[in-house]
């Protein structure tokens, strides 16, 4: 479990790849680092260290307040994200990613107008993706992948400009980029959304029945090669006898051997 001792200054909180467990800390709105508004005459803090920013690993030599930083992933928080998160007004980069975090996406995240980077992927996360979150339009960085959502993925400002991996392996996704962008509506039937049940579904139960049709073939493959190799022994022995002028009748069969008459 995580205790944070909620400095005023704080701005970049960097406690990814550990093995803290239990739920993120409720009361994040006491992160007053994260909540200053930039200014021209705020003075940069000489620093040097090491982090990823969108994905790409960089060496930062000073901070400024617009270099705020929440990372905690690839850790083992469960339970909920907790709404408080939407206070954070300030904050840029937020990756959560590889933890077991359960329930619905917070819709206060849409409240961070100056968030770049939300990655929530590879947690327990169920319910739909806050179409509250369309009204990021500072979002390069998006990833909700390998989680349980279901629903339709929002739309305008940058969620066109995501691609598939940034929802791919999820309950029931569906909208742009998943199907065509000028479909809006599930790609399954009214009241199967609600069961659970999607393309991926439907899917599944095709690639079973493939899977038999392979075996049926194979099958059916293995029995024809046989009958083949087992009708060439039976006519390789009729061609050999009509060759040699023998007899059909083994009994009677002889070779070089002569016979007087009698």
């Amino acid at each position: 479990m995580v205790v944070f001792l909620y400095p005023s200054q704080l701005q970049v909180l960097d406690l990814s790849n550990n093995k803290f467990s239990g739920g993120i800390p409720s009361h994040l709105e006491r992160l007053g680092g994260f909540t200053i508004k930039a200014s021209s005459n705020i003075e940069k803090i000489n620093v040097q260290f090491s982090i990823t920013i969108k994905r790409v690993e960089s060496n930062l030599k000073y901070v400024l307040a617009t270099n705020t930083i929440f990372d905690l992933s690839s850790n083992n928080f469960t339970e909920e994200i907790p709404a408080s998160i939407g206070s954070l007004s300030s904050l840029r980069l937020l990756n959560l990613s590889g933890n077991q975090l359960e329930g619905k996406m917070p819709a206060s995240l849409s409240e961070i107008s100056t968030l770049e980077q939300l990655d929530l992927a590879k947690n327990n996360l169920t319910g739909e993706i806050p179409q509250e979150f369309s009204k990021l339009s500072m979002l390069a960085v998006f990833d909700v992948s390998f989680n349980r959502l279901c629903g339709p993925i929002p739309t305008g400002t940058q969620f066109t400009t995501f691609s598939t991996t940034s929802f791919q392996k999820n309950k029931c996704l569906w909208g742009c980029p998943l199907n065509p962008c000028n479909e809006n509506k599930p790609p399954f039937a009214p009241g199967e959304g609600n069961s659970g049940k999607s393309n991926n579904i439907k899917e599944g139960w095709l690639s079973h029945l493939d899977e038999k049709m392979s075996l049926l073939t194979l099958g059916m493959g293995l029995g024809i090669g046989f009958g083949g190799v087992v009708a060439m022994f039976i006519l390789w022995e009729r061609a050999r006898h009509w060759v040699l002028g023998l007899p059909h009748n083994r009994s009677q069969a002889f070779y070089g051997e002569y016979r007087f008459p009698t």
